[in-house]
């Protein structure tokens, strides 16, 4: 999912000409940390360290623990755990982060999670159910579909009576087609490209040229993020 909410951040700024802040909150340790991230950020920054050193963080604690992903600071990422341990630490953060995320949106601020995959003991089902939109990203494989069909049914009981979750089909015919995934979860599905240079080159960080922009990866994500913006309850959409 990493490469997924990644991919989303960066282009949720072009489709709604808003800031945006990913929340790395994936229970099993991060994905950004050893990609994109590599290169370091300051201690200070992180959800270890806005959830030790803030009792009760306000929007602008959460931007100060923030790193920029761009010149323009238009793609602000909030690093998440290195150690599955350290996740059972961060219960209340997420309990503060939907009012913090509803703050932030009256400072053209919008909030992208990663809660990583579904199921950990530490994920972070607050956020899952209060979320104004879910996307579900999975691949076309029978043990992902089957996955995904009970992750779906979960989700919806978790949020009703808010928006059912997206699912997002990564990759056409791997073996399956997106209609076939469609037909087995029966709700809609949005497609995301399988572009694995793509990919690798958002996930390590490398300088985005004009060419990636136009890649099949980011092209499908734009699609992805309209259809997500669809889904917005009325007077939340961007």
């Amino acid at each position: 999912m990493t490469t997924s909410a990644l991919a989303l951040a960066w282009v949720w700024p072009q489709v709604t000409e808003r800031r945006v802040v990913l929340i790395d909150a994936d229970p099993s340790g991060s994905g950004l940390l050893g990609g994109a991230l590599a290169a370091g950020f300051a201690t200070e920054a992180g959800v270890l360290a806005l959830a030790g050193e803030v009792h009760t963080p306000s929007a602008a604690d959460l931007l100060a623990h923030s790193v920029a992903l761009d010149s323009d600071a238009a793609r602000l990422v909030l690093p998440g755990v290195s150690d599955p341990v350290q996740a059972r630490s961060l219960a209340a953060l997420w309990a503060a982060l939907p009012d913090l995320a509803v703050d932030l949106h009256h400072q053209s601020t919008d909030v992208i999670v990663d809660a990583g995959r579904l199921g950990h003991a530490e994920e972070p089902t607050s956020l899952l159910g209060e979320a104004d939109v879910v996307g579900l990203a999975l691949t076309p494989t029978v043990p992902a579909v089957v996955a995904s069909a009970a992750a779906v049914r979960r989700l919806a009981a978790l949020r009703s009576p808010r928006a059912r979750p997206v699912p997002a089909v990564v990759g056409e015919r791997r073996p399956y087609t997106a209609r076939e995934v469609e037909r087995a979860l029966a709700v809609p599905v949005a497609m995301l490209a399988f572009d694995a240079r793509s990919a690798e080159a958002l996930n390590a960080g490398q300088s985005l040229t004009g060419r990636w922009e136009r890649s099949l990866l980011l092209r499908s994500v734009r699609a992805l993020a309209a259809t997500l913006m669809a889904g917005l309850p009325a007077g939340v959409a961007p």
